[in-house]
């Protein structure tokens, strides 16, 4: 089983009380960007306009190619109109830099809590547990080799479900025998 997985399975032993102890700080809300002056469709105000280089016209993309009930037949003029309008350009970035700082910040409360003690016992617990599934594994405890329909009577939710539980009391055993040595 790799590490990873092992850790996962162990998982954090008090994890909330971590969370609580080592909080991710709220970042304060961004102002939004300054709106910007656009291009815009005089006739219905979008601002999915293009130039047509060959006419020096401009095309209403809304009003051409849009749904029904955008479309309008005057999809074509000389100059557009200019309105200050939201900058998702900006928005977008904002938004991005929201959310890499909070990864950021999640990443860094990860590796304290791998550096803590309590991480440190769960890492342990969890290379235990590994050895203990390379054992089982490289044992053949394990192994069956079936016909296909007696091999699709075996695949049961209800089998699987409790052969995990009887693992997993194996584990718990496992671990208050380690436990009791030290």
């Amino acid at each position: 089983m790799p590490f990873r997985e092992a850790v996962r399975k162990v998982g954090p032993p008090n994890w909330e009380w971590w969370k609580e102890r080592h909080p991710i700080p709220k970042p304060d809300a961004p102002a939004a960007p300054p709106p910007i002056y656009r291009p815009v469709c005089p006739r219905c105000g979008s601002t999915r306009l293009y130039l047509a280089k060959k006419r020096n016209r401009w095309v209403c993309q809304a009003g051409a190619f849009g749904a029904p009930h955008f479309r309008h037949p005057d999809f074509e003029f000389a100059e557009p109109k200019m309105e200050l309008r939201p900058d998702k350009k900006a928005i977008r970035r904002i938004k991005q830099d929201t959310t890499l700082h909070y990864q950021q910040q999640s990443a860094s409360r990860w590796q304290a809590w791998l550096q803590s003690p309590e991480g440190i016992e769960n890492r342990r617990l969890a290379v235990l547990l590994g050895i203990e599934e390379s054992k089982r594994y490289l044992s053949f405890d394990d192994t069956k080799t079936l016909c296909r329909p007696c091999a699709s009577r075996e695949d049961y939710r209800h089998i699987r479900r409790s052969e995990r539980r009887a693992e997993l009391d194996r584990f718990a055993r496992y671990v208050a025998e380690l436990d009791a040595m030290e």
